[in-house]
């Protein structure tokens, strides 16, 4: 009991600092509420990430109003011929480590994006994209074993209401790919340097063909010499395609990435409706559904697809392997090399799968030989 005294002192000290806290925590909240306080924020982000990157990004506003939390509108980021690369209405998370922040270590909870585009151009003339520049900005020359200096993580990713557009100014004709209407969620997602990790979730989309995708879900990861697409699942209305896919390449194959970039794809399970591939080929029916697997190998205009195991709901079947050549350049002349195991159908049905292009060249005689088995090349 003789520090009674002193013990009853302290305390009344540690209430006042907490209260001393508090109005500071509150009258912080309430200063960078204030319109004027976020723009010079904005200003003060733009200016930081300009000089600390050599990047073209400017922040409208920067909204502090609870500690922790971080809300920035407008974020508009220029790619190295000062068009469009990235935009976001609306951009917030959540700070787990301010110190972090100091040592170019960026660790956020949640990052929520709205509105946002992202828009990857490759330009006339020139290999990589607007995209793996601007990356490469946060590139430090560390080797792959070792940590980069710049790391940013976050728990998860939200999206609402995106949009993104590839297109290459290299190639004649080339109708740019876009994807619309992004809406989904994605965890651990991760950028060290150059590389980028992150394990998307219920991600869906239309794609330039308007083609609906409801669902898709897979591990990737994106470095300079490799992109892997692990657990991949995709859903549509009518179709589902359940494989892991790679891609291997180096930095200058991007300027003809269909003739030059690599990949490997074990599709394990496959259910595609004709009626989703009528939206990139036209010649196709309607009315039946692909079951198959198969491991895929080569090059997009030049791929062997092996041990093809393939039946229909018409009772269609193709075993065998199939060498496809210039799928994506069809003007340098398309051609299909099968060797076939079991090759099985018939008339009716290859009128159903290939209507326009079979249906009207395919004679009508050809109806007497009923069900029919095939083999060889």
């Amino acid at each position: 009991f003789a520090n009674l005294a002193h013990i009853k002192r302290f305390k009344k000290i540690v209430v006042k600092i907490l209260l001393a806290l508090l109005l500071i925590l509150v009258v912080t909240s309430i200063l960078f509420s204030i319109p004027a306080v976020q723009t010079r924020l904005g200003k003060v982000a733009t200016n930081y990430l300009q000089s600390s990157f050599d990047v073209d990004i400017n922040v409208g506003k920067v909204d502090l109003a609870y500690i922790g939390d971080v809300k920035l509108k407008e974020v508009f980021i220029r790619d190295h011929h000062l068009d469009t690369l990235i935009y976001a209405e609306n951009l917030s998370t959540s700070i787990l480590s301010y110190r972090n922040i100091l040592k170019n270590k960026l660790a956020f909870g949640q990052i929520s994006i709205e509105a946002f585009i992202l828009n990857i151009k490759t330009y006339k003339n020139e290999e990589d994209d607007a995209l793996t520049v601007f990356v490469d900005k946060f590139d430090d020359g560390t080797v792959s074993d070792k940590p980069s200096s710049f790391l940013m993580t976050a728990d998860k990713l939200k999206l609402e209401k995106g949009f993104v557009a590839i297109s290459d100014e290299n190639i004649e004709n080339e109708n740019p790919l876009y994807f619309d209407e992004i809406n989904g969620s994605a965890t651990n997602f991760k950028v060290a340097g150059p590389n980028v990790s992150v394990e998307i979730r219920a991600m869906s989309f239309v794609e330039n063909h308007g083609l609906k995708v409801e669902s898709l879900s897979s591990d990737f990861t994106f470095t300079k010499s490799f992109m892997i697409f692990e657990n991949t699942e995709l859903n549509t209305k009518s179709s589902k395609i359940l494989a892991d896919i790679k891609f291997t390449y180096d930095r200058e194959d991007f300027s003809d990435f269909n003739n030059l970039v690599f990949f490997n794809a074990n599709v394990k399970q496959a259910d595609v409706s004709l009626l989703d591939l009528r939206s990139f080929y036209k010649e196709f029916g309607t009315n039946d559904v692909l079951h198959f697997s198969t491991l895929i190998s080569g090059k997009l205009n030049d791929f062997v697809m092996n041990d093809l195991q393939l039946k229909t709901d018409k009772n269609a079947i193709i075993q065998g392997d199939l060498n496809f050549k210039n799928v994506f350049n069809q003007e340098n002349g398309f051609s299909m090399n099968g060797n076939f195991k079991n090759l099985t159908s018939d008339y009716n049905h290859l009128k159903i799968v290939l209507p326009e292009l079979l249906g009207k060249t395919l004679p009508t005689s050809f109806e007497q030989l009923g069900r029919f088995t095939l083999s060889g090349n």
